[in-house]
C-alpha cells in the first residue's frame, strides 16, 4: 500500500487542479483531469522533490495551522457563491481530516490560505532548485 499524502488539496473551478505533499518530500500535481476518483493514482503526476527542511517546514505549519480544528465543510460568508471548491486532505501526527471550502477564495479562510502560502513558498524552492541543476 502507497504512503498517504502529508497534505494534498484540489482547487476545482470549470477545471480541477491539485497538488500533494508525502512524507519523503515527493509533490505531484494533478493533471487537470475532470475524474476525481480518490482512489485513482494515474490521475497524478510527480512535480518535484522536497528537500528534508522544507518538509519539517510543511510539518512544522500543519502543527501549527490550526487544521485540524477546522469544520469538514467551510461555506462561503456570503450568499454569493463563486463557483469554486477546495478540498483539503491532511494526515499528519496520527490525524486525519479533510476541509471542503466552498464559494469564495482562501483569503476567506486565514487557515487555509496560510498553507496555500507555504506549500507555494516550498514547492517553488524545490522547483528552483531543480531547475538550477538541470
Amino acid at each position: 500500500m502507497a504512503a498517504s499524502p502529508l497534505i494534498e488539496y484540489r482547487l476545482q473551478t470549470r477545471e480541477t487542479y491539485g497538488q500533494r505533499v508525502f512524507p519523503d518530500g515527493r509533490v505531484e500535481e494533478w493533471d487537470g483531469s475532470d475524474d476525481e476518483d480518490d482512489d485513482d493514482d494515474s490521475a497524478w503526476r510527480p512535480l518535484t522533490q522536497l528537500s528534508d527542511d522544507e518538509v519539517a517546514q510543511v510539518e512544522k505549519g500543519l502543527a501549527d495551522s490550526g487544521f485540524f480544528a477546522l469544520p469538514p465543510l467551510l461555506d462561503s460568508p456570503t450568499k454569493v457563491h463563486d463557483g469554486m471548491t477546495t478540498t483539503w486532505r491532511v494526515s499528519y501526527g496520527g490525524h486525519r481530516h479533510n476541509v471542503v471550502a466552498r464559494g469564495t477564495g482562501l483569503e476567506a479562510y486565514p487557515v487555509l490560505q496560510k498553507l496555500n502560502d507555504l506549500l507555494q513558498l516550498v514547492i517553488g524552492q524545490a522547483l528552483n532548485r531543480a531547475a538550477d541543476t538541470s
